[in-house]
């Protein structure tokens, strides 16, 4: 290659780690068929592949994109799924719903006296027959529940706290959901190990759901209805940018050392032709005076 070029990679090298300059190899003809097979390499490269390049223009289809928002899923720590439909989550199920929930729909959070965000969710068993429930959450690490299981007779009714943890902010639990499921059973004097297995083995039916949302707490209104906010800014997106704002910072000073190097290259370039040029002339005004001297007697 060039001595200007090759004055540049030397310094492209030095940046470079020493895997990368391993890889790194500088080919000619003569060697290129020790690294392309000669059926892959061009013609003008000494091969046999007649490739020549043709631009093929792209046509663009416009298809109508339609967003559902009917098929969205929750999925739960154990692996069953929440539907959602729209933005209103039904608390009444279909025909046969075995529990009722109160509040419906939303879990609103306050503070008691020892300042934890707690709920208290009352369930009653409206069917005719003994009934088991549980209560399940897509984020189990934010919330302890208190009961998650139990059974209930006809008619009877269970109050269920739900207290977010300390660790974890009230304004972040409007992404988080529960799913109360409910399921008939011969008699409510169950063992926590019969219901374990009871639930283990049973699939609920869509009727049989109960779906509420969290309201964080600084979105409660007195009138018990959300107030929607805009989300916080998440630490990450913050180092994110501060990250992006270093690799600017570096590419400038990057830019501006190959800009240094560039201008030193060309003054190095016109002071050797400059050195040249003086040489030369130097020469041929010191040819005539040596003709001169061998000439005189």
């Amino acid at each position: 290659m060039p001595w200007v070029l090759s004055a540049a990679f030397k310094v492209i090298k030095s940046w470079l780690p020493e895997k990368a300059v391993k890889k790194i190899k500088f080919v000619s003809k003569k060697d290129l068929k020790d690294w392309v097979p000669k059926d892959q390499a061009l013609t003008c490269w000494g091969g046999e592949d007649d490739y020549t390049f043709s631009f093929v223009p792209e046509f663009s289809v416009k298809d109508e994109i339609t967003i559902s928002t009917n098929n969205r899923k929750v999925r739960f720590d154990d692996g069953t799924q929440m539907s959602e439909v729209g933005s209103t989550i039904s608390t009444t199920g279909e025909d046969g719903a075995l529990l009722s929930v109160s509040p419906e729909g939303l879990i609103k959070f306050s503070r008691d006296t020892d300042n934890e965000c707690i709920s208290n969710l009352v369930l009653q068993n409206i069917s005719s027959s003994p009934v088991s429930f549980k209560v399940k959450t897509t984020s189990p690490e934010k919330f302890r529940v208190r009961p998650g299981y139990g059974c209930l007779s006809s008619g009877g009714k269970v109050v269920v706290t739900v207290c977010l943890l300390p660790a974890y902010r009230a304004s972040n639990v409007a992404k988080d959901k529960f799913l109360i499921l409910s399921t008939t059973v011969e008699s409510i004097d169950l063992s926590n190990e019969e219901l374990t297995n009871l639930w283990k083995n049973t699939s609920t039916k869509k009727g049989n759901q109960i779906h509420l949302r969290c309201a964080p707490l600084n979105d409660v209104a007195k009138n018990g209805s959300v107030v929607h906010t805009v989300p916080e800014v998440e630490p990450t997106i913050t180092k994110l940018t501060a990250t992006i704002r270093d690799m600017k910072e570096s590419q400038k000073e990057l830019y501006g050392s190959v800009k240094t190097l560039l201008y030193v290259q060309i003054s190095l370039i016109v002071l050797l032709l400059a050195a040249i040029l003086y040489l030369i002339t130097s020469q041929n005004n010191h040819a005539p005076s040596l003709v001169e001297k061998s000439n005189s007697p």
